[in-house]
């Protein structure tokens, strides 16, 4: 039990204890369990606990009793829930609207990047394009270029086989590329691709925006297909 020391109907200490009583009545022998009436008369009270209230987050406010009050003639720890003011309902929302709106559009990014990465198809294989894959074909690309403008043979660097995905096994799996202007194709098809991507994942950011908060709470975004 959670007791209280009142005097002269004020809460002096909260909480307060069987043995609290004890040290400041030393000259007193108090039974183990010292019934309600007796406590009564040095000024302390067991304290009903009320159950913490249910209510809307979103208008409402449960204020916070540390201290027991007296209802219906019982010290008592009860939670009052208040009502919000109309302008602190619209500046939550206003706040939870930006806060979901960031997330989404985080979460668009991660996907346009994931799609990048792992959505390219070029003459039937699948091609992860990471950012170190763009790197390596476009350096590669540009290295056999420039050794050709040389004089080089097309043949001293061709065909070339690329890994360019893992099967669900964890085998790679490579592409072969006979000449120059294949791997030319390549590079091509990849940053058109890559582009069109990009463009696709700001159509669907900016379509985020001028959404309202209960609009944002069921979006999904279009490109996942379910």
């Amino acid at each position: 039990m959670i007791r209280v020391k009142v005097v002269n109907d004020q809460v002096v200490r909260f909480p307060y204890s069987l043995e609290d009583l004890r040290l400041e009545h030393l000259n007193v022998s108090f039974p183990v369990n010292p019934p309600e009436e007796l406590l009564n008369a040095y000024g302390v009270y067991t304290v009903k606990y009320y159950p913490y209230p249910k209510y809307d987050v979103r208008t409402q406010i449960v204020k916070a009793v540390n201290t027991p009050i007296l209802i219906d003639g019982v010290w008592s720890i009860k939670h009052e829930v208040i009502n919000k003011t109309e302008e602190e309902i619209a500046s939550l929302s206003e706040s939870e609207l930006k806060s979901l709106r960031a997330k989404i559009l985080n979460e668009i990014d991660v996907k346009t990047n994931d799609f990048i990465m792992y959505g390219f198809v070029h003459n039937g294989f699948k091609v992860r394009l990471t950012i170190e894959d763009q790197i390596n074909f476009e350096g590669e690309f540009n290295s056999i270029k420039d050794y050709m403008s040389n004089n080089y043979p097309e043949s001293t660097f061709f065909p070339v086989t690329y890994k360019v995905w893992t099967d669900d096994d964890g085998l790679p799996i490579f592409m072969l590329l006979n000449n120059l202007d294949e791997l030319r194709t390549f590079l091509s098809a990849g940053k058109r691709y890559i582009r069109d991507c990009l463009a696709e994942g700001w159509t669907v950011k900016n379509a985020i925006i001028g959404m309202t908060l209960d609009e944002l709470k069921v979006w999904k975004d279009p490109r996942i297909v379910e």
